[in-house]
């Protein structure tokens, strides 16, 4: 019986705590998760509306802001896709790579100066590949590291 009773006392007790949790967000609390659109902003650079899943490599290689991209290339530039929003193609003279991680795993960073404010990365395996689709337009790779890799610049 006594069992019964301390559970019904840490139920009572939790309502209580998510109840004020509740109060206090609509007082000021945690502000909402502001609505990730990165993906509106880089097509708005560089959309490209022809691009479909078929021109990426992976479905799932890259990273848009808070959202996943499917990571491809050809001779005109960088391309990033993701099912429900407009495809960007990057040209390859707008890139600069930086040289990071991203889950533990060799990731450039991609930097334009008009995506300055949207975090774009996509893992290192795709550089051969991508090279040999920008032929002479392949921008490199800076010799900078991205704030995440060790020995980055402070």
């Amino acid at each position: 019986m006594s069992n019964i009773l301390i559970m019904a006392a840490l139920a009572v007790l939790l309502m209580v705590v998510v109840l004020l949790k509740h109060k206090l967000a609509g007082r000021g609390g945690r502000p909402p998760i502001e609505p990730d659109t990165s993906w509106e902003r880089l097509a708005a650079q560089y959309g490209a509306d022809e691009l479909t899943g078929k021109e990426v490599f992976e479905k799932i290689g890259g990273k848009v802001g808070r959202g996943y991209a499917g990571v491809g290339g050809d001779d005109r530039g960088l391309i990033l896709w993701h099912p429900g929003h407009r495809g960007a193609r990057i040209p390859w003279g707008d890139l600069m790579l930086i040289p990071g991680s991203y889950m533990d795993l060799p990731a450039f960073r991609i930097e334009t100066v008009k995506t300055a404010d949207i975090t774009i990365v996509i893992p290192r395996r795709y550089e051969e590949l991508l090279r040999e689709r920008a032929g002479a337009l392949w921008p490199g790779v800076s010799n900078r590291t991205a704030p995440d890799e060790p020995g980055a610049e402070e």
